[in-house]
């Protein structure tokens, strides 16, 4: 996010007229990143227009290839590159949902080409033959556990880089957990009560040790979520 130049357009902008400003914030870093940028752009657009003007991310997606990842490996056809773009499309809707923004749109829905080392043609949640990548899997898994559920906040004290959004709904709750540090593990044991299961990015059952609980979150793996009943 470009926020010289985003500061020189409010100003040259100035209007009672404005509803919303929108951002594309596109980058090689992870989703979470977009956090403390988004905290500036905040204060500008408040500064400039007022409290009441929407932030709303109206462009913004990853790639199949060219992700940044030092690890992955293969080209945007690929398994890996395939499966990294699915984890940051869930991390990306998540993070989006957790900051606020009302309105989210996921660059791409369908690949522009099929060369697998063209970044430009592997954006998609689609490939060139209108088939599912795993990133659709993603989305479609998060909405799923998301359907009927209101974000409620996020689990406080949390271990460096991660993070967990507390889902609320009438039948119970739900935990989207994830880190978003590179070649990072973090170790979740999990709450006996209540709990009915968990799930990867993808929607496929967990195996979680039956005594302990325990589970081990990989950065490349996540999010996950966590599934309790409400009694």
């Amino acid at each position: 996010m470009d926020l010289p130049f985003l500061s020189d357009t409010a100003a040259a902008a100035r209007t009672p007229d404005v509803n919303a400003a929108a951002v594309h914030p596109y980058r090689r870093a992870g989703p979470e990143s977009v956090a403390a940028e988004l905290l500036v752009f905040r204060e500008l657009v408040s500064h400039t227009f007022g409290a009441k003007v929407e932030i709303w991310d109206t462009e913004w997606g990853y790639a199949s290839y060219d992700y940044f990842s030092k690890t992955l490996q293969g080209d945007g056809h690929s398994q890996a590159g395939r499966k990294r773009q699915a984890v940051l499309a869930g991390r990306e809707i998540l993070t989006v949902w957790a900051l606020g923004l009302p309105v989210a749109v996921w660059y791409d829905l369908r690949d522009d080409g099929d060369d697998p080392r063209n970044p430009e043609h592997n954006y998609g949640l689609l490939d060139a033959s209108d088939s599912d990548k795993p990133a659709m899997k993603a989305i479609r898994t998060l909405t799923a556990f998301a359907r009927n559920h209101t974000f409620t906040g996020m689990v406080k004290d949390a271990p460096d880089g991660a993070h967990a959004m507390c889902l609320d709904g009438s039948a119970g709750r739900i935990f989207a957990v994830w880190t978003d540090q590179p070649d990072s593990r973090i170790s979740l044991r999990l709450s006996r009560d209540h709990f009915l299961g968990a799930a990867d990015f993808a929607g496929e059952p967990l195996k979680i040790d039956g005594g302990k609980r325990d589970l081990v979150l990989a950065e490349a793996d996540g999010p996950i979520y966590l599934k309790y009943s409400s009694r």
